[in-house]
């Protein structure tokens, strides 16, 4: 009976397991695990090169914070002003697709640099 549970939720828990870019963006170290499993066992949605490229990035990112940490701090607070006031322009020019993506873009980078923080 147990043996047929497991079979039935085996598909549930691969789904659940499946991240994206965006997920290996904020999580850093499941970002690790899986670019040290990364030739044999890789995530169905981004190949080995993708992954390297995210982890490049938050390498740079990561020195970045380690060389001068109050700047760093400084772009963090930028692109929160740079976010709040694009919102407000987007909230007076509804039909502005591209405020909506220069929001989402700025949201982006800083979550990438805020999850460096958490995990430094």
């Amino acid at each position: 009976m147990i043996k047929y549970a497991v079979l039935m939720m085996m598909p549930f828990l691969a789904i659940g397991c499946t991240h994206d870019e965006a997920y290996y963006r904020s999580h850093m170290t499941a970002l690790q695990k899986v670019i040290h499993q990364c030739p044999e066992n890789h995530p169905a949605e981004l190949t080995c090169d993708q992954l390297k490229i995210i982890a490049l990035r938050a390498n740079d990112l990561a020195d970045e914070l380690r060389v001068d940490p109050q700047g760093f701090g400084q772009k963090i607070l930028a692109l929160q002003e740079t976010i709040s006031q694009d919102q407000a322009s987007r909230e007076m020019n509804r039909d502005q697709p591209a405020l909506q993506a220069s929001v989402a873009l700025h949201q982006t980078q800083l979550d990438e640099r805020l999850s460096i923080v958490k995990w430094l």
